[in-house]
């Protein structure tokens, strides 16, 4: 089987099997309703009937059939009265006039039509109900998340979920895990919907976030050390308030507080979602520690 690679929708053969790769944003669209009108005016044995289209989704589709009807309108208003050569305005009118017939379909609509139409030849029912499946992902998470994650995770899970969000955000979690398995999900196989941890377990990742908590301890001193140092800082003073409550003091009266006896993944979690909130001059989080610019005025001191 040979190939020939070709730049120009106008040089693509009408007669053969062509192969159109294209990243997002590049032109797909544009192609295949050029193509569609090429085929209706350069091919009189083809009628729009005998063509299909089928994309991803419903949104794809409704796209797809507006953009073909305003190229057929504009194929016909660029020909003249009387010069319609060989009929091929007329047939452009009337495939418009026809354009419900056109089979523009998303992949499982299409689906749902041939199923229907050969309910007979198959042996199935005459009436066929297209659904969601995300309800089925949503059972199989719910199903999931009672047998297999207790069993891999033990005593770790709740302080899991807690971190995850589940708590607090439970239809979200839920969308957004169902929405990552609608995408990649293959039980066949052998997947799994549940946390990737790289094979360590939940042990060795929390051993490892415990040491380097341990680690920041000694960094920031015994308080008020590394608050009063931050506020003697020679920055300006409405900023380093802002810091000084936001950030400074509940990272230091964490640190003074945690130790590995009482430590808790939850608890660090909203520690370090309370930092990321905090803003200042197009930085965010810790960024935000290390001063952007000092006063001129006054002496800044080495803390």
């Amino acid at each position: 089987m040979s190939y020939t690679l070709v730049d120009d929708i106008a040089d693509i053969d009408l007669t053969r099997h062509a192969l159109i790769e294209a990243s997002a944003g590049t032109g797909k669209t544009y192609t295949l309703e050029n193509l569609v009108v090429r085929l209706l005016k350069e091919r009189q044995d083809i009628a729009l009937e005998n063509i299909l289209m089928v994309t991803f989704t419903e949104k794809a589709t409704s796209e797809l059939k507006t953009r073909i009807q305003e190229k057929l309108v504009e194929e016909i208003s660029s020909v003249g009265d009387g010069d319609d050569d060989g009929g091929t305005v007329k047939k452009l009118r009337d495939t418009l006039d026809l354009f419900d017939t056109a089979s523009i379909y998303t992949i499982h609509g299409f689906c749902h039509t041939v199923l229907k139409d050969f309910a007979f030849e198959n042996g199935s029912l005459f009436q066929n109900e297209v659904v969601d499946d995300a309800p089925i992902f949503d059972t199989l998470i719910k199903e999931q998340m009672r047998k297999v994650w207790p069993e891999v995770y033990g005593a770790n899970l709740p302080e899991m979920l807690s971190i995850s969000g589940f708590s607090t955000r439970k239809d979200q979690f839920l969308s957004l895990v169902v929405n990552i398995a609608r995408g990649v999900f293959r039980p066949g196989v052998g997947d799994e919907i549940r946390p990737d941890t790289e094979d360590q377990s939940i042990e060795q990742i929390r051993s490892t976030i415990i040491t380097k908590v341990m680690e920041l301890k000694p960094l920031i001193g015994v308080p008020p050390a590394f608050s009063a140092g931050f506020n003697q800082l020679n920055i300006n003073a409405r900023s380093r308030k802002s810091l000084l409550e936001k950030m400074v003091e509940p990272l230091e009266t964490y640190l003074s507080h945690i130790d590995e006896s009482n430590f808790s993944l939850g608890d660090l979690s909203e520690l370090i979602d309370q930092v990321q909130a905090v803003k200042s001059t197009g930085r965010q989080g810790v960024e935000c520690l290390v001063p952007e610019k000092w006063l001129k005025a006054g002496e800044n001191i080495q803390v």
